[in-house]
């Protein structure tokens, strides 16, 4: 029994369309553009921005998830935020901080100790509103966690007299 191909000679046309080349190795390239275009919405960070409320002693910070190029990073996400008043500084028990003015972002966990809050962010990937109350004028740094990785920000709390 003999099988033919028909319409599927090997020509030279053939041999040429199908052959590696320089050109077509150079689009299939992975570049650190692709790279980084394909992965930077799977590693999120923490951005903070702070604002004094009023005359009270208190203040208030928005916590922010973006990815990798800075781009707010849509989506519920599970951040861990504490209050010091040192950089990375543990959490201290005379700072107050709760979500009550937040927009729509889920309080998950609270620990007893004051200042320390697990929180799901609204579907914008942002925490809006987090209320810091001090006892004294302090400059108060504001720490988030996501992945496993901590982040800081920090809000200058005054007093007005």
């Amino acid at each position: 029994m003999a099988v033919g191909i028909v319409g599927a000679q090997v020509t030279s046309g053939r041999i040429v369309d199908g052959a590696v080349t320089e050109g077509k190795i150079g689009a299939l390239a992975v570049t650190e553009a692709k790279l980084a275009a394909t992965v930077q919405d799977r590693i999120p960070y923490l951005a903070f921005s702070g604002a004094v409320d009023g005359e009270d002693l208190t203040g208030s910070i928005k916590v922010s998830v973006l990815d990798a190029a800075g781009v707010a990073l849509a989506g519920r996400h599970l951040v861990r935020i504490w209050v010091s008043t040192t950089e990375y500084g543990a959490t201290e028990p005379q700072i107050g901080l709760d979500l009550s003015g937040a927009d729509s972002s889920a309080v998950v966990d609270t620990h007893k100790v004051g200042g320390h809050i697990v929180v799901q962010t609204d579907t914008d990937g942002e925490v809006d509103k987090v209320r810091i109350q001090v006892v004294g004028a302090d400059t108060i740094y504001v720490m988030g966690e996501i992945g496993g990785r901590v982040y800081t920000g920090s809000v200058a709390i005054t007093n007005p007299a």
